[in-house]
C-alpha cells in the first residue's frame, strides 16, 4: 500500500500564516463552504460518520493555495478523519479507508488480547485455593451464569466475583458450597439478574 507523503508543516512564515487565517475567515470561503455542505452528501466518505463534518481541501492549501476556492478540490470529512488526513500530500480516499480499516483491526486485536489476558488473570484469581473438582464446578456454574446474562444482555460480574457471591450466600453446614452445584445453578437461574458483587 503506497503511503501518501507527510510533510511537516512549517509555521515559521508568519506572513503566510496570516494569509491562511484571513482566507479561512473570509466571506467567500464561508459562502463556498456552506454551498459545498448543501451539495455534497452529509457523511464522511472514509468512516461513514454524519457528525462533526468539515469541508476539507483535498490538495492542502498550505501547499496549493491557488486551489483554495476550487470546488473540485473540496470534500466532506468528519473532524477525526480530517485531523488524520491533515496536510498530507498525495492523499487518496482508498488509502485512507484501507488505512483506517487496518488501524481498526489492529485496535480490535489489541482489545481482544487485553480481554483474554484479563480473563486469564481472573481465572487464576478465581481458582486460587480451590481443589480441582471445585474449579470444575465453579467453571460450570460460571458458564451457566454467563449464558443467562448474555440472553438478557446483562453485564456479568467476573468469575472471581461470582465465586465470592456463591461462597457468601450459599454456605451450608460448613462443607464446601461447590458440593451443592445443582442448588447453585438453581439459585443462579432464579437470581442471575440480581447477582452482585458482595460488599
Amino acid at each position: 500500500m503506497k503511503v501518501p507523503t507527510r510533510v511537516r508543516n512549517d509555521y515559521s512564515d508568519k506572513e503566510f500564516e496570516n494569509k491562511l487565517h484571513t482566507f479561512y475567515n473570509s466571506k467567500e470561503w464561508k459562502e463556498l463552504r456552506e454551498q459545498v455542505k448543501r451539495e455534497l452528501t452529509p457523511m464522511c466518505p472514509v468512516c461513514g460518520s454524519e457528525n462533526n463534518l468539515h469541508v476539507d481541501h483535498i490538495r492542502p492549501i498550505r501547499y496549493f493555495f491557488e486551489d483554495r476556492l476550487n470546488k473540485d478540490n473540496l470534500q466532506i470529512l468528519c473532524g477525526d478523519c480530517n485531523l488524520e488526513k491533515s496536510s498530507m500530500l498525495n492523499w487518496s480516499l482508498k488509502w485512507h479507508i484501507d488505512n483506517k480499516n487496518m488501524l481498526r483491526n489492529e485496535r480490535i486485536s489489541i482489545a481482544l488480547e487485553i480481554h483474554r489476558k484479563q480473563q486469564r488473570q481472573d481465572n487464576l484469581h478465581a481458582n486460587k485455593g480451590l481443589e480441582e473438582w471445585e474449579k470444575t464446578e465453579l467453571t460450570a456454574c460460571y458458564h451457566s451464569y454467563l449464558s443467562r446474562c448474555k440472553s438478557k444482555s446483562i453485564q456479568p460480574i467476573s468469575k472471581y466475583d461470582l465465586r465470592c457471591y456463591i461462597e457468601s450466600n450459599m454456605r451450608g453446614s460448613g462443607d464446601s458450597p461447590w458440593r451443592h452445584v445443582n442448588s447453585i445453578k438453581k439459585h443462579i437461574k432464579e437470581n442471575y439478574q440480581r447477582i452482585n458483587v458482595p460488599v
